[in-house]
């Protein structure tokens, strides 16, 4: 394995990986191979964060991508534009070991929040299994009321009503009570670091507009 001749090399170990449910943001990228940093793994909520220690190793991808994916990915791990620090990670040069002892100078996206060291992934492999340990009850229950409005919809639709969404408190109390709900089961979700994050961001959207839209409802009707 070579370094390629242009391009930055960065080290991915999370979602971003080949399996990750963000590894599409890669796409475009050239793939240079597996690889492993020294540092702990930990899980912050659907996806890790990693802080560079000499105590372990975390696996990894290393790709080479252009100035504009590496803005894209800047931008995806909350980094404002032309920075190299945000919120909850900072972009870092660190070697990397490629395997027969060959060392690679890469960027790569450390955690600098706050971690639980009960979560710490011994393996220091995200898609070893670990981050998925968890059956994600609470994320199946934040799009229950998902499909109870969707329940709704068809019959409001039946009765030739769709406009008027609340025909009255009863049904508007329904309608409030089951995406407030879904919010609320999302958030526990979160809380208790279980997988499948994104579904539940899909989850609070849909229950918000929701809302919006039975709030503006009732206040037409």
């Amino acid at each position: 394995m070579s370094e390629p001749e242009s391009g930055d090399l960065v080290f991915v170990y999370g979602t971003l990986r080949r399996g990750g449910s963000n590894a599409f943001r890669m796409d475009g990228a050239e793939f240079v191979g597996p690889a492993t940093v020294a540092g702990n793994l930990y899980r912050i909520s659907w996806y890790p964060g990693l802080v560079l220690d000499d105590d372990g190793r975390v696996t990894g991808e290393i790709y080479r991508v252009g100035a504009e994916q590496l803005r894209a990915l800047d931008e995806f791990e909350g980094l404002a534009a032309g920075e190299i620090e945000g919120s909850e990670y900072r972009r870092v040069r660190v070697e990397a070991n490629a395997g027969d002892d060959e060392v690679m100078e890469v960027w790569v996206y450390e955690w600098k929040g706050a971690f639980n060291e009960d979560e710490r992934i011994q393996s220091g492999d995200w898609l070893a299994g670990e981050s998925r340990t968890r059956w994600p009850m609470f994320t199946i229950l934040s799009f229950t009321p998902v499909w109870l409005l969707c329940a709704l919809v068809l019959v409001f639709a039946a009765q030739g009503d769709f406009v008027r969404l609340v025909p009255d408190w009863t049904w508007l109390a329904l309608t409030i009570t089951a995406p407030l709900t879904g919010l609320v089961a999302g958030l526990v979700g979160d809380h208790l670091n279980e997988s499948s994050g994104e579904a539940r961001q899909v989850s609070r959207v849909i229950c918000v507009i929701w809302l919006a839209l039975v709030i503006a409802a009732s206040m037409s009707a």
